[in-house]
């Protein structure tokens, strides 16, 4: 599984999670549920994302810089 694939798939997982959420109860208990799923499901593409513009970042810096010295 490349890295686009994987984006795609999380996306997909935090759209779904939405619909569910959106499906819950409109109840004090509901609405606390409603707002740690999306919490939840939408952190794991943010996260995915973010380490990917990292690697983007080290990769050059460690060109410039002669990698990690021992």
């Amino acid at each position: 599984m490349d890295s686009e694939e994987l984006k795609g798939r999380t996306k997909d997982f935090a759209h779904r999670c939405v619909k569910l959420a959106l499906a819950l109860p409109k109840s004090t208990l509901g609405n606390h549920i409603k707002k740690q799923v999306i919490r939840c499901a939408t952190s794991v593409a943010a996260n995915y994302r973010a380490a990917l513009m990292a690697q983007t970042i080290i990769v050059p810096y460690d060109n410039i810089c002669g990698g990690a010295e021992t």
